[in-house]
């Protein structure tokens, strides 16, 4: 058995993996192949806590700690309080402060406000973290995004056509 803890990858996927060094097993032998494929598995958790990180390193960011449904979600300079600790969950929800990551009234249009909202297993609070750093919503099929590509503190998050650019750009716990 090989756990791995490699931030970013789902459960079910196939990745490859190389070493330039012979792999132990249980035994202490040495295993000369130096390349293997694994499929993933999820593990019991499935959940991840901390900052997520994004342009300019400014963390997302509940405003004021606010708990209300509709609360609006914004880039902060990372301070470690409770409204920069999300939960990356195993159904690809983003918690924070016991609430989701939600686009507003399940919108798909460029600009849909993102904000803070009961976790109702909804396509609007799914959140797949995509190869190029974004953060994609499948049921709009657009990333998670800073208005503006701006990093100011309080600078709104929103929804925005997937572009690759550094305001879509984001690191997970």
């Amino acid at each position: 058995t090989v756990t791995l803890t490699i931030p970013g990858l789902k459960a079910d996927r196939v990745v490859h993996v190389r070493s330039p060094r012979p792999f132990s097993s249980s035994t202490g032998e040495n295993l000369w192949s130096t390349e293997a494929w694994y499929t993933l598995n999820r593990l019991a958790d499935g959940a991840h806590t901390g900052e997520v990180r994004g342009l300019g390193n400014k963390c997302l960011d509940v405003d004021n700690s606010q708990t209300a449904d509709g609360t609006k979600i914004q880039v902060w300079g990372c301070n470690g309080t409770g409204a920069q600790k999300w939960t990356v969950t195993a159904d690809d929800a983003l918690k924070v402060l016991g609430k989701c990551l939600d686009v507003s009234n399940g919108g798909s249009a460029d600009g849909t406000k993102v904000q803070l909202w009961t976790c109702n297993g909804s396509g609007a609070q799914t959140w797949q973290a995509q190869a190029d750093g974004s953060l994609r919503n499948p049921q709009s099929a657009k990333c998670l995004d800073v208005a503006g590509g701006a990093t100011a503190d309080g600078t709104k998050v929103q929804l925005w056509t997937c572009n690759g650019t550094d305001a879509q750009k984001w690191a997970l716990p």
